[in-house]
């Protein structure tokens, strides 16, 4: 790419990734343009240094309701029938699942993903097709 732009100047129209953070662009900029990347991030995890996360901060009812999935588990010895209560997981599943539904539900919108390309929920009684 730099053998070809390296003497024009202008707004970018091409791009190249270069390495993990930094694309190369052609021709060179001319001024500076603000650029919109959309693909897939995987923030750090939640540690002693990194205290919060996209889903702590912004989905909170998952965020504990998975959190109490495993915390069951953990304290009845995940599978011991002896000591388990079987339906304290069986709860918090359920919980976990209604509140990724709305979750789900909500950023599809937000990416006019939802029912026939809009930001309305999906009709209960009929979907149009995206054909």
């Amino acid at each position: 790419m730099d053998l070809h732009y390296w003497q024009i100047v202008g707004q970018p129209k091409y791009f190249c990734p270069f390495d993990d953070y930094t694309f190369l662009v052609g021709p060179y900029s001319d001024a500076t343009y603000q650029v919109e990347i959309i693909g897939t991030f995987r923030p750090a995890s939640m540690s002693d240094t990194n205290k919060s996360t996209f889903i702590g901060l912004y989905l909170p009812d998952v965020f504990i309701a998975a959190s109490m999935i495993y915390i069951s588990g953990y304290q009845r010895n995940f599978s011991s029938a002896a000591a388990s209560d079987p339906q304290m997981a069986v709860t918090w599943e359920s919980i976990y699942q209604n509140a990724l539904k709305s979750a789900l539900s909500e950023e599809s919108r937000k990416k006019f993903e939802a029912a026939a390309w809009s930001s309305q929920d999906s009709s209960k009684f009929a979907t149009p097709t995206r054909g």
